[in-house]
Order: structure tokens, then sequence, then C-alpha cells
């Protein structure tokens, strides 16, 4: 079975211009839906389009209570119309699909639906309305990326269909085994180029080994490349299941700071258009950070983001 077969798509219309109709969508709204429609007809998936209505309530207190509910019912009406006809419009395209409205936060909204659901990924887009590299992951992405259960793919505008080239950050250990076979799975289905990367993290400080003589320390180098390329080839074996027509270029990185720095420099020398990361919770709290590399990385990333949980994450939210 192809990966992504339950989609929930998050439609923003907060910044689109009223009266609100399909046909006048914000335009990262547009990509968005674009977007999905292909995917879901490279799976065979379905889709679900949520949008959500939060009034800030001290935005609306000096409306009368009268006013307010006129305002929010008039918005309601809109956004269900929009809704409506972006499924009918999914249709015409051989795309089974539904419209849900909720009121409420989006991320939160979008936590919540994602449980009631079952779906197993949700799509949504970026507005980088400053043009500045650290606003590209607004607020709702954020949250989305430390609580939704399910992988969350954050689109970027982009002149092309498919991501061309995916990059997987893989640390060897089994929480980004569910990446890297995501990974596999849909750069396989749509003809993308794999790109998997692994950053060497030196136990033996590099400043340190200028102790010892230049052969001592040329060694230790080399004998950790060898055993991170063996250890990468063998979780590439062991995540693979089936014989993949396209061939996977693998990155190991070292010397370059840290695994942060590598990556940047791979999607910047790869043209990278979607990474995959693994992400993890690293308090007792579940569901509340990412892990320290992506807490750090993602102000910088300049491509498309698919983050994607560990098994055995739990949900610091209610359906």
């Amino acid at each position: 079975m192809a990966c992504f077969q339950n989609i929930l798509v998050g439609i923003d219309l907060a910044h689109g211009t009223p009266p609100l109709s399909a046909s006048a969508l914000p335009p990262i709204a547009q990509e968005v839906f674009r977007r999905a429609v292909w995917l879901a007809q490279k799976t065979g998936g379905t889709l679900t389009f949520l949008s959500t209505l939060h009034l800030i309530e001290e935005a609306v207190l000096i409306l009368e209570e009268g006013h307010r509910l006129t305002l929010a019912r008039r918005i309601e009406q809109e956004v269900r119309l929009v809704l409506t006809e972006l499924v009918r419009q999914a249709g015409e395209n051989g795309v089974k699909a539904a419209g849900v409205f909720a009121h409420g936060e989006g991320a939160v909204e979008i936590v919540r639906q994602v449980l009631r659901g079952g779906h197993d990924l949700v799509l949504v887009g970026t507005r980088n309305l400053t043009g500045v590299q650290r606003m590209l992951f607004g607020n709702t992405a954020l949250k989305l990326f430390r609580q939704c259960p399910c992988p969350v793919w954050v689109m970027r505008p982009e002149p092309f269909d498919r991501p061309r080239n995916v990059l997987v950050a893989s640390d060897l250990q089994p929480a980004s085994d569910h990446a890297l076979q995501l990974a596999l799975s849909l750069t396989e289905m749509v003809g993308s180029t794999l790109h998997v990367l692994h950053a060497i993290e030196y136990p033996i400080y590099h400043l340190w080994l200028t102790a010892l003589p230049d052969e001592v320390g040329s060694e230790y180098h080399d004998r950790l490349r060898r055993q991170a390329k063996q250890a990468l080839d063998a979780q590439l074996a062991r995540v693979r299941g089936v014989n993949l027509s396209r061939p996977i270029q693998v990155h190991i990185a070292d010397r370059v700071g840290n695994a942060d720095n590598a990556i940047l420099q791979v999607i910047a020398e790869q043209h990278i258009d979607l990474l995959v990361l693994a992400t993890m919770s690293h308090t007792s709290v579940s569901g509340l950070l990412m892990g320290h590399t992506a807490e750090r990385l993602l102000p910088d990333v300049s491509c498309a983001v698919l983050a994607v949980k560990p098994v055995d994450f739990v949900c610091p939210l209610e359906a």
C-alpha cells in the first residue's frame, strides 16, 4: 500500500479577501490545494480539507454580542462554501475529498482532527511574508511539528509539483527508521532522487588529537567514517523492504561543526526540495519538544520539511 492514504489538508483562509471564495484563495492556500490533489492522485488516497475560525476575544470585544455572532456566522458560511467547492474540484480530478470546519486555533484543531480521523499525513503551507528565512516556519507549523502525532509536511510555493531532491538526515537510531521508510516510499512513488545524510560526531574532539601523531588522528577519523558508512548501509538494508528503481545518494559528513551545519550544507549543494526529519521528545512531557537538532535547525531551513514522529510518540492533546 502506498504511503499517505488519509491526508488532512490545512486550508488557511485567514488572509483571504472577503467575500471568501474558492476562485480567489490566498496564494499559499491555492498552492496547498493543488499539491494536495497531486499527492492524492499519486497515492490513491483521500483528502480532508480543514479550515478553522479563531476570533481572538480581545479583537472582537469592542463589538456588541449580536454583531460578534453575526460576524462569526458570516465567516463560517463563507468558509463552508469554499470547502464545498474545493471538495467538488478535487472530485473533478478523481480525488475523493471531504470538508471540515472547526472553531478554534488552527494547530490545535488540526491535531484534534488527526486524532478523530486517523489521518496519516498533515499537509499545510507556510507564508514567508517578510522574505526573511527565520519567518519561514510560523507558529502553526512549529506547533504541529511538536504536537501532531502523524507526519507533517509543510510546503513552500514552488514552480514544480514533485520534490526533485529529497534529503533524509539519519542519526542511525531507530527513531530515524520511520522517516527513512517514508522517504523511500515517497521518492519511489513520485520519481524523486533520495539523499541520505549521516553527520559524524567524534567522541574525541579534533583539537585533542593534536597531542597524538598525525597518523593516529588520521586513522581515528578513517575508522569512524568506515563504521558510520557500515551502520548507514545496514540501516538502509533494514528499512528498504523493496528493490528501488532509483539509486540512493549517501552522504557521510564530518568536520563540518555539527549535524545542523551538515544538513544545511547538503540542502544548498544538492538543491534539496524536501527535508525529511525524524523528531522526538526529549523531555518528560510527551510531544512538547522535537529534539535538539530539529529545534535548532528549522529556523534556518529554506526548503519544505516533512517532520516524522517516532512510533511511540504520545500526543499531548485529546480529540
